[in-house]
């Protein structure tokens, strides 16, 4: 199940909704939002992306957000990464040759902007599965805020920052659905 299946969304938002139930009277944040009381959950901690997460439907979805994020132009991407392909059908997100990610903290990556857009990509198909489980949270609990939380601060350089925003997406972007 890819974390942008219906079942995951509706899971992870009965999640958050029985977690917001369970301790609305106890050790659950509230904060002061537009002059009103609101609860605050965070739909995530770590942005696992398990055995490469990319079936048959992850792999069309990758090609389509290339081919928006290049203008339909393979050219340009080819020049970006420093590939050579015919067309976009041919990437291969599982390519450990051009998606060097054990590399690429290194600062040693062959390809290291395929390597930055295939982080990118997991980052905002995350941010969009996010955003549709606080959708159907907000069903239940329409006061309830979201917190963005990565496992680190922003720009952080330490190497353990680096490695989860590396294996797990954790950019900036998959921030995007959060209120706070």
């Amino acid at each position: 199940v890819q974390i942008w299946d219906d079942a995951t969304i509706r899971t992870g938002a009965k999640y958050a909704a029985d977690y917001l139930e369970r301790y609305a009277g106890e050790a659950l944040l509230h904060v002061k939002w537009q002059g009103q009381t609101r609860p605050v959950v965070a739909l995530s901690v770590e942005l696992a992306w398990a055995d490469g997460g990319f079936d048959e439907a992850t792999t069309l979805l990758f090609i389509r957000w290339l081919r928006t994020r290049y203008g339909e132009d393979i050219a340009a991407l080819n020049q970006a990464w420093g590939t050579t392909y015919a067309s976009f059908w041919e990437v291969d997100p599982a390519d450990a040759a051009v998606f060097d990610f054990a590399h690429l903290q290194a600062k040693e990556a062959t390809h290291p902007q395929a390597a930055e857009d295939h982080i990118e990509f997991r980052s905002q198909l995350v941010s969009d599965a996010l955003g549709m489980m606080a959708a159907k949270l907000r069903e239940v609990h329409p006061d309830v805020l979201i917190l963005a939380e990565l496992p680190y601060q922003l720009a952080s350089q330490h190497p353990h920052a680096e490695g989860y925003r590396i294996g797990y997406a954790a950019n900036p972007s998959c921030l995007l659905s959060a209120d706070i």
